[in-house]
């Protein structure tokens, strides 16, 4: 757990600085991509759903959630969309990073 809180911590203070330096250099505003997930959170809904990887998870409910949603209806569907989608993309970013 303490391993867990600790690189928590370093990922959120490297967003941060990340998001300093865009604002600061480029004039451009930086989405907040934790919110103290480890800390506040009720559950693992508030923790999955609120608080961890903000920005992907706007990506994931704005490319797959929403267009399934749209075209289907079904909340089930869209959901396994975004699942998919989540499940292909760390593929990849576990393909790119291993080779």
């Amino acid at each position: 757990y303490c391993k867990a809180c600790l690189f928590v911590s370093v990922m959120d203070a490297l967003f941060h600085a990340n998001g300093i330096v865009m604002a600061l250099v480029m004039r451009y505003d930086v989405l907040e991509n934790f919110r103290n997930p480890m800390t506040e959170s009720q559950g693992l809904n508030d923790f999955w759903g609120k608080r961890w990887n903000l920005v992907v998870h706007r990506f994931l409910k704005n490319l797959y959630f929403q267009p399934v949603m749209d075209l289907t209806g079904s909340r089930m569907l869209a959901t396994v969309a975004a699942f998919a989608g989540s499940g292909l993309f760390h593929e990849a970013l576990l393909y790119y990073v291993s080779f």
